[in-house]
């Protein structure tokens, strides 16, 4: 280890903490539960769910190009309450600007 820069050391050092911990092995399915929110009754869920979907896209805008994602997101774009909708307008209109293949995927 004595051959490797300081860089080098701090990236094996991330790269190891990313292979064990919790918060990243459960990320996939902490996702999948945040995206079935966005079918529960209460409109409050609905459009906290989707600002914790633009949280997460803000780091990585790829995610609304999931097709699992997408679908979700798209379909509040009719949803009965003003709020929701509000928010998933909001949701993808940050992206359509900095990610235009996120507008072709919300066309």
């Amino acid at each position: 280890l004595q051959c490797i820069s300081d860089e080098g050391r701090s990236r094996m050092v991330v790269e190891l903490l990313c292979k064990v911990s919790s918060l990243l092995s459960s990320f996939w399915s902490q996702v999948g539960f945040i995206v079935k929110l966005l079918d529960n009754d209460s409109n409050t869920i609905r459009k906290l769910s989707l600002k914790a979907i633009e949280k997460m896209a803000d780091a990585d805008p790829n995610l609304m190009l999931l097709p699992f994602i997408r679908k979700a997101v798209k379909r509040r774009f009719s949803d009965e309450a003003i709020s929701v909708r509000d928010a998933v307008v909001s949701l993808v209109g940050s992206y359509v600007i900095r990610t235009p293949e996120v507008a072709n995927a919300f066309h």
